[in-house]
């Protein structure tokens, strides 16, 4: 049976995809519907693109293969390829009548792109375009039609990520304003921040695509991924004020309690005075009382002192707080 592929190698400038990585490790895939275990891999000829995916089923001791024959590269980092393989009517191959299933696009992907901006796993959920017929990149709408693909794969991917990271940030507001847990908080804020700038990397990749397919896709695609893309990075600023605020406020509350260790430590040192001056005897007592009187006055400025520091940061704790309720209003 034969397919034809048309693969978007992720690029952030215009750039003809070359292979980079000729000897792929070996995957074994859990995530494909209808399959307990996909066993996938690769022999590559670097120099003419061409390569060979081997697949294995579940516990299937028969290794399939499917030859992609290399056919055109664009400027825009698109790759053609020609798809030749048995008619075994698997779940895999069955999949190719339409698009090739994200983690065994991801593989492929592999070999031609660095994760340099994300996580390896994080560009997995794109699908690959696939078709029947071969489509030629010069051809009329062929550029319409490959790019509309992809941009929808991504607007359904980010969007996706957007409503995960506002309902992390919902239950950051939650814990924090409502329980009170401000170290719980502290720890989430620190995870959301990282996922927001894990999804930041991968919209790169997506402004990249939408830039270059600018006069190629109907406006309305257009200005869907634009929107997301949009929210995404206004999520992104209120998720590094969340993650700053609520630091300020935890580093508040941590000053606040050793400022009481401080004053309950001051008192202490001028009872055990009073213990030690009430037990010495009458030749070292007048000189006693008289060092009793300066450490007295000395503990009473250093106790307003670190009273009125107390009241600051109490004050200051608030207004990070209050800061942190409009953040994720």
């Amino acid at each position: 049976m034969v397919r034809y592929a048309i693969l978007w190698i992720p690029v952030l400038v215009e750039y003809v995809p070359e292979i980079i990585n000729d000897n792929p490790e070996p995957v074994e895939l859990s995530d494909v519907p209808g399959m307990p275990s996909c066993h996938l891999r690769c022999s590559v000829d670097k120099q003419t693109k061409n390569f060979t995916l081997y697949y294995r089923l579940g516990n299937d001791s028969q290794e399939n293969k499917i030859e992609f024959t290399h056919l055109e590269s664009t400027q825009s980092g698109f790759i053609s390829y020609k798809l030749e393989f048995e008619d075994t009517n698997d779940r895999l191959t069955t999949n190719l009548l339409s698009s090739i299933h994200h983690s065994v696009y991801h593989y492929v992907k592999g070999l031609f792109h660095q994760h340099a901006f994300h996580d390896e796993e994080c560009d997995s959920l794109l699908k690959g375009f696939c078709s029947t017929n071969q489509l030629k990149w010069g051809d009329n709408g062929v550029p319409k039609k490959v790019f509309t693909h992809y941009i929808r794969e991504y607007i359904e991917k980010l969007t996706e990520s957007y409503r995960t990271l506002s309902a992390q940030l919902a239950f950051l507001q939650d814990i924090v304003n409502n329980k009170k847990q401000y170290k719980t908080g502290v720890n989430k804020s620190s995870q959301l921040k990282k996922d927001c700038f894990r999804v930041t990397g991968e919209a790169a990749y997506a402004t990249s695509l939408l830039r270059m397919s600018r006069f190629s896709v109907k406006s309305k695609v257009y200005n869907n991924l634009s929107d997301i893309l949009i929210r995404l990075e206004m999520l992104r600023e209120q998720c590094v004020d969340a993650y700053n605020t609520l630091n300020n406020a935890y580093n508040n509350r941590l000053g606040r309690i050793g400022i009481r260790f401080g004053i309950a430590s001051i008192v202490l040192t001028a009872v055990l005075e009073v213990i030690h001056i009430c037990t010495a005897d009458n030749e070292t007592s007048k000189k006693q009382l008289i060092l009793l009187d300066r450490l007295v006055k000395q503990n009473d400025t250093e106790i307003r002192n670190l009273t009125n520091r107390a009241d600051s940061l109490a004050e200051q704790n608030e207004l990070v707080l209050r800061s942190l309720k409009e953040i994720v209003k």
